[in-house]
């Protein structure tokens, strides 16, 4: 249970590293004028993380007061996961980088 909410917290750092529900909100905000998606449940990636672990949670019939409390500290590590998601991208990029100067 404590894998699957981790990978649910990373997949959501990630659909925000990429920047997809602010596209989302944009669209949105041109087609309607001045109508923008609320901040807290879906720009915020505390908020968005712990409603996917909690609809997760529920569908998967592992509800619990334990489960909760895991999802909710998983939820409010989500900016800490994203930092270090950008931390190993940056790193990765340093390797490339080196790589690509010895073939040079």
């Amino acid at each position: 249970m404590i894998l699957q909410l981790l990978i649910i917290t990373i997949i959501v750092s990630v659909i925000f590293l990429t920047g997809f529900p602010f596209e989302i909100d944009d669209i949105i905000s041109k087609k309607w004028r001045f109508h923008h998606l609320p901040e807290k449940p879906f720009l915020c990636v505390v908020c968005s993380s712990w409603w996917c672990m909690f609809f997760w949670l529920l569908f998967t019939h592992q509800l619990s007061l334990i489960s909760v409390l895991i999802a909710l500290l998983l939820a409010y590590a989500a900016p800490t996961i994203s930092n270090i998601i950008v931390l190993i991208k940056a790193c990765i990029d340093k390797i490339i980088e080196a790589g690509m100067n010895i073939v040079d």
